[in-house]
């Protein structure tokens, strides 16, 4: 048997997570109280340990018949609400993480791909299959490394990451356009890189974000500025053929509001950089997050090298000032 480390809470899985619930899910999904499976459905672990934290993930594929048709099958990822005693649960408790994510997938990136589609932009992310908020919390949506797509490790050359600068522009640009469309004026929740910490933000969250955990550090110290420009470029592009009335931001306030938000690179280089000399999956987050753990990437002389770099900078810029 092949053998796959998995995620502590997701050992054993609950207990209504079974045929009789993927049952309901695809009859729901496809519109046919008649449908059936197949054969029954075997759970598989999401992901590796370390990979994520704010939920419980299960991968499956449900085998089906609809009462008109042949066999098909889909293959989906689970995303649950945490159940079981411990600090993760008690963190997203109280968190509206979930509703967001469900409302993102279900209202606001149909509307995205709409609007882009209509200036002939392509938009792709996984088909929303089933979502719930009683009497269990779970998001299922389509498997997409069933069709080709892969998580990698840190993009290490321009050319790579200039696919990730358009995709994030596109988020940006079709949000700004579908709030100044809006009737009744009031902020509502837009989608960022992360559907559960999505908000109506700054655009510098996301480049952030993309400057400091997606590419590896040389990249960025090669070519930052040249990101950040092709981000600017593709979004006042993207927001004059989606109608865009508005005044667009020049591309030296965009690098002012970088550096006025630089506590945020700083929280970055502080609280998630180190992880990038570690394996992931011998982490104990939970202990970590508790404050009972060490830096896990102290000992690396490249890791000091660059803090020393950054926090240098940051200083110089006035960004630790209080």
């Amino acid at each position: 048997l092949l053998k796959m480390e998995v995620p502590r809470d997701e050992n054993n899985s609950p207990v209504w997570l079974n045929d009789d619930f993927f049952l309901q899910v695809i009859r729901e999904f496809t519109h046919d109280p008649n449908a059936r499976l197949c054969h029954g459905c075997k759970l598989r672990p999401g992901t590796k340990p370390g990979e994520h934290f704010a939920s419980v993930m299960y991968r499956t594929t449900i085998h089906y018949r609809c009462q008109q048709g042949k066999e098909a099958s889909v293959d989906v990822i689970m995303k649950i609400k945490p159940y079981q005693p411990g600090l993760k649960k008690d963190v997203l408790e109280e968190g509206d993480l979930f509703l967001r994510e469900i409302r993102i997938y279900s209202q606001v990136l149909p509307e995205m791909k709409r609007r882009l589609e209509e200036i002939g932009e392509t938009f792709n992310y996984p088909r929303l299959i089933y979502a719930s908020e009683k009497p269990h919390t779970i998001l299922i949506l389509e498997d997409v490394s069933a069709k080709g797509w892969q998580t990698g490790g840190y993009i290490t050359s321009f050319e790579e990451v200039v696919p990730a600068i358009k995709a994030i522009a596109k988020f940006h640009a079709a949000s700004v356009v579908m709030e100044q469309d809006r009737p009744n004026g009031e902020v509502q929740d837009t989608m960022l890189i992360d559907y559960q910490i999505c908000s109506w933000t700054t655009p510098v969250v996301d480049l952030y974000y993309l400057l400091d955990t997606i590419v590896d550090q040389s990249v960025k110290e090669q070519h930052r500025d040249a990101m950040v420009y092709l981000y600017y470029e593709e979004l006042r592009r993207l927001l004059h053929q989606l109608g865009w009335l508005g005044r667009v931001t020049s591309l030296q306030e965009l690098h002012i509001e970088l550096l006025r938000k630089g506590a945020i690179e700083l929280f970055h280089y502080v609280a998630l950089y180190p992880y990038r000399f570690v394996d992931r999956s011998k982490i104990d987050f939970e202990a970590l997050l508790s404050g009972k753990g060490s830096n896990p990437a102290a000992s690396s002389p490249v890791y000091r090298r660059v803090m020393r770099e950054v926090l240098t900078k940051f200083l110089h810029q006035g960004v630790m000032e209080p």
